[in-house]
C-alpha cells in the first residue's frame, strides 16, 4: 500500500505544478488604468478570436487538471485512510 501512496502522491505533485503553469500562462482580465484611458491594441476581429481560442484552450485544460486532481486526491485520501 505505502507503493500506492508513493505514486498516488507524485502525481497529485505532477498535476500540481501542471495546474501552477497552467494558471501562470492565462492572461489576466483586469487591464487596470491603462486599459481604460488608452484602450486594447488588436481590436481586430482577428486578433481578438486568436486570444480567445487560446484563453478557451487554457482554461478547458486549467479545468480538466483540475478535476483530475480532485478525483486522485480523493482516490488517494480513500486507498491510503
Amino acid at each position: 500500500m505505502t507503493v500506492l501512496a508513493y505514486i498516488l502522491g507524485s502525481v497529485l505533485m505532477l498535476v500540481s505544478v501542471v495546474i501552477i503553469l497552467l494558471v501562470f500562462f492565462q492572461n489576466s482580465k483586469k487591464r487596470g488604468l491603462s486599459g481604460a484611458i488608452g484602450g486594447t491594441s488588436g481590436d481586430s476581429y482577428f486578433g481578438k478570436n486568436q486570444g480567445q481560442t487560446k484563453e478557451k484552450r487554457l482554461s478547458r485544460y486549467t479545468t480538466i487538471a483540475c478535476a483530475v486532481f480532485a478525483v486522485l486526491a480523493i482516490a488517494a485520501y480513500i486507498l491510503c485512510s
